[in-house]
């Protein structure tokens, strides 16, 4: 099976080989392909600036949930030690676990509710983000005259075997300095 899918892969990439090199034997850049990276959209330094703006809003809008939550844990890693050190069967022993029960349930529930709220907040604000970044990715290939984009940072398959690093960079940075211009 393995052997099979390897197989499927070969013959797809001689494929996509023959049709690369005669496209570029005989075309301009009119039928050529773009690869970008974009994990580099959210580069601190070179990202998109609207897309670095609402996740560093959405992190400061959810930071004091996520130290309630964070607090919460050291306390209870802190029982744990007291009920770790106090091996007696006794009454504080057995208050010190059921106080640790309670606090990790409370714990699992705030956790819970926090990624629920963060997922929903997340989608709210960047689905639009998201639509226009897309829009203007066609924008910027039609103008550039790219028949297609591939982000190599989707490609988790090994089908892309080879590429020029360099220019992959140069593009995504091309792009993000194109949509930065637009948004």
């Amino acid at each position: 099976m393995r052997n099979l899918l390897r197989l499927r892969y070969l013959i797809f990439f001689v494929f996509v080989t023959i049709t690369i090199q005669s496209a570029a034997q005989t075309a301009t850049k009119a039928n050529a392909v773009a690869l970008i990276d974009s994990y580099m959209f959210q580069d601190v330094k070179g990202g998109i600036k609207k897309l670095l703006d609402l996740q560093n809003n959405l992190n400061a809008e959810f930071k004091p949930r996520r130290d309630e939550v964070e607090s919460m844990t050291t306390k209870l890693n802190e029982l744990k030690k007291q009920i770790d050190q106090n091996q007696n069967v006794n009454a504080a022993r057995q208050k010190l676990v059921d106080d640790a029960v309670a606090l990790e349930n409370t714990i699992r529930r705030k956790s819970e509710d926090y990624d629920g709220q963060l997922k929903k907040r997340y989608q709210t604000l960047m689905s639009p983000l998201q639509q226009q970044i897309g829009i203007h990715m066609k924008t910027w290939c039609s103008q550039k005259n790219y028949i297609a984009l591939i982000d190599v940072s989707k490609d988790n398959n090994g089908l892309i075997l080879w590429m020029n690093d360099e220019e992959v960079i140069n593009l995504t940075n091309e792009l993000i300095r194109y949509i930065n211009s637009v948004l």
